[in-house]
């Protein structure tokens, strides 16, 4: 059964919230700042039939994301995968790793995309290990000893005006599923 409720933010835009009962909660979230943030530092993420139903609106990315969770969990492995990656994301990803918010961070990118983000290319390179290979997806796993979490999204490591859509699962059937297609590149490498 599906339930909506619509509240409004601040500045007196409509945020629509859905519950999905059936032993599968959802929490539909729309990207206003401060109502995004605290919808996700509420989130309890160790239960997991929880998911995160996400909207962008152009206002964030999977990087910040990323970065949220990690923070968020207090220390964190990390592999990613995306089309692209802009500047600006890697350098927060460089300055959160000097912050100590990663254990290990690890890239997988389009190689027939890579002449477009030669940039962030060069800041990443010599700190992370990166896999070029024919991709798509834009995929995350965020794990530590406690917590996993997989975010799946149509957004790239990049911000842009686009409304990017994505789910954010916390159950280890998701994140292990994720995580052996997305390591296993890392080994036959």
């Amino acid at each position: 059964m599906l339930f909506d409720i619509n509240e409004k933010s601040k500045e007196g835009k409509d945020i629509r919230t859905s519950f999905f009962t059936n032993n599968h909660k959802a929490i539909y979230i729309s990207s206003q700042d401060e109502y995004l943030h605290k919808k996700l530092k509420n989130t309890d993420l160790s239960n997991n039939n929880d998911a995160i139903h996400f909207k962008s609106d152009g206002r964030f990315g999977l990087h910040d994301l990323i970065i949220f969770y990690a923070h968020r969990i207090e220390k964190a492995n990390c592999i990613v995968s995306s089309f692209n990656i802009s500047s600006e994301a890697a350098r927060k990803f460089i300055r959160v790793s000097d912050l100590g918010f990663f254990y290990s961070l690890k890239f997988i990118l389009n190689i027939q995309k890579r002449h477009n983000f030669k940039k962030a290319l060069n800041i990443l390179n010599r700190r992370f290990p990166i896999h070029f290979m024919r991709i798509h997806a834009k995929v995350a796993v965020i794990w530590n000893g406690k917590y996993n979490i997989t975010i799946i999204t149509s957004g790239n490591l990049s911000s842009n005006q686009n409304e990017e859509r994505g789910i954010i699962f916390f159950d280890k059937k998701t994140f292990d599923f994720d995580y052996k297609k997305m390591n296993d590149v890392f080994k036959t490498t």
